[in-house]
């Protein structure tokens, strides 16, 4: 019979004596001898016991059920054999086993049940009588240490044991928001040592060790705050020049009529931090909140006239459509010729394969010449802005953006707009790059003025 367990036949010997049936009951429902109960009566007036009709009626409780028990048992261990009962050593009986018993008496037994006790990940078994933790606690005297326990004191143990978690005084340091928290701590899991520490955690937070998992001695736990910031930029948008002829100046006279302004685009963009270094940004939206004014400009076609001493001619130009950048002089002889070559730029090669920092630099400058019209001002400002974003290295490749080439294209594959062969030809990312520039600041100086002030362009 099994720990606890009543046997059935003392149940029902119970349960009838509880429902009032009587000897003299038993002896009228079944067919007896007279010779039988002669015997019986014999003995009784003969002053012999040989059957006691009278019994005790004893109060049993185990494990908080309560049962009573009419028996003619004089002692402890006698009324648990007449109910079924059975007990061992490590069971708790009151009173004991071998005192007597007086009717109307009360037995108390509480089966001893396993108490599974996680010590820092070693499971220890203790045996108990104790019906709650807290009655386990104090008379297995758990908490000679300071200590804390997965479940309250009131929790019931039952006859099957409980499974519950101690928790002795450790060393954990909590590394958050910069610094290294080394705290000494009762607490179970690493949540509740993060509550206890006050560390509030947003729910973008990431924890090196489950909120759940049980805190381990000289555990380090690491706080990765993640965070996602939105956030707005402005920057200058370049304004563009028209020209106007007017035939009442000189060629080389050019007056402004409507100064040009530069407009403001805003940028809205959300920025992601880890532990307040931003990884990446995605940008949400541009909008141009002001809009730049047009410069107006207009130059003079008039050509100058030129004077001739008596009997001079022209033999080389026509002084009517002097060449760009040629002046006029007078020859020995008389005549009037150019005494400067003109400042002509030729084109750079369409074909252009290059790779070589220093072929790309020298192809930049001189597309920048011959198609742009800027100077070595400009150009200046395009070898420091591209010296930065990727020291004119055509393969530069930005992992944490996926900006790629000498202009750092985001994403790269917008340069093939210039070329297919955009992915390794720096010619291609030269001209894509500055048609870039022109089309979004005007000129370099303005994306390199840009690029400084936050960064990227």
């Amino acid at each position: 019979m099994s720990r606890g367990a009543i046997a059935p036949a003392a149940r029902l010997a119970v349960q009838t004596q509880r429902q009032g049936f009587s000897l003299v009951d038993f002896m009228k429902s079944k067919p007896v001898r007279y010779a039988s109960f002669g015997v019986i009566i014999a003995g009784l007036v003969g002053g012999v016991t040989v059957y006691n009709v009278s019994r005790d009626e004893v109060n049993v409780i185990v494990d908080g059920e309560r049962i009573a028990v009419r028996t003619h048992a004089r002692d402890v261990q006698g009324v648990l054999d007449a109910a079924g009962i059975a007990v061992d050593a490590d069971d708790s009986v009151v009173p004991p086993l071998r005192d007597r018993m007086l009717s109307g008496a009360t037995v108390t037994v509480k089966h001893a049940r396993d108490l599974r006790i996680d010590m820092d990940g070693e499971v220890v078994t203790k045996l108990t009588t104790a019906e709650t933790l807290g009655e386990a606690i104090a008379e297995l005297n758990l908490r000679s240490e300071p200590a804390t326990f997965s479940l309250p004191d009131s929790a019931a143990i039952p006859v099957s044991g409980l499974d519950v978690v101690m928790t002795g005084a450790k060393t954990v340091r909590i590394a958050v928001d910069g610094t290294v928290q080394e705290i000494k701590t009762e607490q179970p899991t690493v949540g509740t040592v993060l509550e206890a520490a006050k560390i509030v955690l947003e729910p973008t937070d990431i924890v090196s060790a489950p909120l759940d998992s049980t805190v381990r001695a000289d555990q380090l736990v690491t706080i990765t705050r993640v965070k996602s910031v939105q956030a707005t930029s402005t920057e200058e948008v370049g304004f563009t020049t028209i020209q106007e002829d007017d035939p009442t100046k000189f060629a080389d006279e050019k007056a402004v009529v409507v100064p040009g302004k530069p407009g403001v685009l805003t940028t809205t963009y959300t920025s992601i931090t880890v532990n307040g270094a931003a990884i990446s940004r995605g940008v949400l939206s541009q909008n141009v909140t002001t809009a730049p004014v047009q410069q107006l400009e207009r130059k003079g076609t008039r050509v100058k006239p030129v004077v001739l001493a008596p009997g001079q001619v022209i033999t080389s130009v026509d002084p009517t459509t002097p060449l760009p950048g040629a002046t006029l002089g007078t020859n020995p002889d008389g005549t009037v010729s150019t005494t400067d070559s003109p400042t002509t730029v030729a084109a750079p090669s369409a074909n252009a394969f290059l790779q070589n920092p220093t072929e790309v630099k020298a192809f930049a400058k001189q597309l920048m010449a011959s198609q742009y019209g800027w100077g070595d001002d400009q150009y200046q400002c395009l070898n420091n802005l591209w010296e930065k974003e990727s020291n004119w290295r055509w393969n530069a490749d930005n992992p944490s953006s996926d900006a790629y080439g000498i202009p750092q294209s985001l994403p790269g594959s917008k340069m093939a707009a210039a070329g297919a062969d955009w992915a390794n030809n720096g010619a291609t990312q030269v001209r894509w790059g500055l048609d870039y520039i022109k089309g979004r600041y005007g000129v370099p100086c303005s994306a390199w003025g840009h690029s400084q002030r936050v960064n990227w362009y």
